[in-house]
């Protein structure tokens, strides 16, 4: 049945039937795309074809719905039409290493993103982006450190977790099953490498499991158990 599925979507979608077969399209292409590269909605996502070797994506970047990735433009057309001149439109988008490009950004040519670098739903970048830096708006300004983001997440990890449970109970009228909290389990998981699957599984995402696991047991949860947790909340 999978296979049935893939091949439609082969059909109706060609090279934009997944994520995998995008990537390889654009690397036959020319352009250069390192590992672990995601694009969530192929279908929904623009890449620019025209200079496809112009255009580098590192490792373990994460492109969602509706990027748009320029690496030319037609603006000088206007500029044709008043005075006869035909002039260049073109430049180079490097992306960097371990990169969320988030809902409906869109990035422009003469583009140079860092690594470790968050881009906000819908902004606009154009330019040079600090490696470790969180951007967002239209143009894209640096809103905080990479740091600075991951202290202010971290300290709302409880508050947002224990929403999680307050809407379950509210639909369902019973506690959610802790696999159901597949973002915050560090709160309550015991520190074992004996883990649920749906856990190990997130800990595999953006390839580094060594580290993330190192990072699992040698650190301590909030609460002592699941149950402990859940009763916390009111």
């Amino acid at each position: 049945m999978n296979f049935l599925k893939h091949a439609i979507r082969k059909i109706l979608l060609g090279h934009k039937s997944t994520s995998n077969d995008y990537v390889n399209y654009l690397r036959k292409k020319g352009a250069s795309i390192g590992e672990g590269v995601i694009i969530y909605s192929p279908n929904h996502t623009y890449i620019d074809e025209m200079f496809p070797f112009m255009l580098t994506i590192g490792n373990n970047v994460n492109i969602t719905q509706g990027v748009h990735i320029l690496n030319h433009d037609f603006s000088w057309s206007v500029i044709k039409a008043k005075y006869g001149t035909i002039i260049g439109g073109v430049g180079k988008v490097v992306i960097g290493n371990n990169v969320f490009i988030g809902v409906n950004s869109i990035i422009l040519m003469n583009t140079e993103v860092g690594d470790n670098v968050i881009i906000g739903s819908g902004s606009v970048v154009h330019g040079k982006i600090p490696a470790n830096s969180v951007v967002a708006g239209s143009p894209a300004k640096v809103i905080c450190t990479i740091e600075e983001f991951y202290d202010k997440r971290k300290k709302r990890q409880y508050d947002e977790a224990a929403s999680v449970v307050i809407a379950y109970r509210n639909k369902f009228g019973v506690n959610p099953p802790k696999e159901a909290l597949p973002a915050y389990f560090f709160l309550f998981e015991q520190r074992t490498e004996n883990i649920s699957p749906v856990f190990l599984q997130r800990m595999k995402l953006g390839g580094n499991l060594s580290e993330t696991m190192n990072s699992f047991m040698n650190s301590s949860p909030m609460f002592e158990s699941y149950e402990a947790f859940l009763n916390s909340i009111r």
